[in-house]
């Protein structure tokens, strides 16, 4: 099973297991970042973007082990 490092910024914090905004989970083979989504709970229009090792990453992509992960919540500023 890969282990994959999740950092979660932003409001979606609150989804992060021990209220930590980083965390690792381990996933099945395959599993693509929409699949680390529901995984931890996080309905996908709570998310603006997710990111692999820095770099922005489509939904369908999947992550190898010892990736880096993020999601971003939706911002605005002014």
């Amino acid at each position: 099973m890969p282990r994959i490092e999740v950092t979660l910024h932003g409001s979606l914090r609150r989804y992060a297991p021990g209220g930590s905004a980083l965390t690792e989970v381990r996933v099945d083979e395959g599993m693509t970042l929409g699949g680390i989504l529901e995984l931890l709970g996080i309905a996908r229009h709570s998310v603006s973007f997710g990111a692999v090792n820095g770099r922005k990453a489509a939904f369908d992509r999947v992550p190898c082990d010892g990736d880096k992960v993020a999601f971003f919540s939706p911002f605005s500023g002014g």
